[in-house]
């Protein structure tokens, strides 16, 4: 509307509406591109439909070790029979050393099963050798859906255009999602303090 926004929600409670005068979206570029349909020229519409992401299962691990090479470990592997890419290591207190490892795929694809994860810990302890099956104490796995814009030619002009489309005083865009940014946590935070900065500037 004319003073703000309705923000429908539905959430663990069921449906409610927000008001706002401003907002700051981190909500993925193409949803809210399919929310404000009608305000947005078919050139528009038609860029956000080229718009992907990589999706990531993440593999975490808590060895009993110390330090694997260093307190801080990062390891890339680019051999074609590996699905991971890559692994962090970070040393904790205790002689443990938490593990992430990176499993990348495409959306329409679906999530590798656990026999990925047994392939990767075979990998890592058989292959690579960082350490041994029996100093693995715990276990776990996640998904993180669009983890990464995929970037293609001349994508920079049509994310312009549909910012363009989408922001005002009122809406501004932040995040990794928001902006179809590849940036790290603290990128994206970054991104919605200066979503928030131009707001204020609006204001003054």
């Amino acid at each position: 509307n004319d003073a703000g926004y309705d923000i429908h929600y539905d959430g663990p409670q069921g449906p409610a509406v927000y008001q706002a005068d401003y907002v700051i979206s981190t909500i993925p570029l193409e949803e809210l591109v399919a929310a404000a349909r009608e305000q947005l020229s078919d050139q528009a519409w038609a860029h956000a439909q080229e718009l992907s992401y990589f999706d990531l299962k993440l593999i975490f691990l808590l060895v009993k070790r110390p330090a694997i090479f260093h307190n801080f470990f990062v390891l890339y592997s680019f051999e074609p029979h590996h699905p991971w890419k890559r692994l962090l290591a970070l040393a904790l207190p205790g002689g443990m050393t938490a593990l992430t490892v990176e499993v990348g795929f495409q959306p329409e694809a679906g999530p590798p099963g656990p026999e990925v994860d047994e392939e990767v810990i075979h990998q890592l302890t058989e292959e690579v050798q960082l350490f041994s099956r029996d100093e693995i104490k715990a276990r776990h796995s996640a998904v993180v859906h669009r983890a990464y814009p995929v970037y293609k030619l001349g994508f920079e002009a049509k994310v312009q255009e549909l910012m363009e489309a989408l922001e005002s005083s009122r809406l501004r865009l932040a995040g990794r999602q928001g902006r179809f940014l590849y940036v790290t946590t603290p990128g994206a935070i970054a991104s919605g303090q200066a979503a928030a900065d131009q707001i204020l500037d609006a204001l003054r």
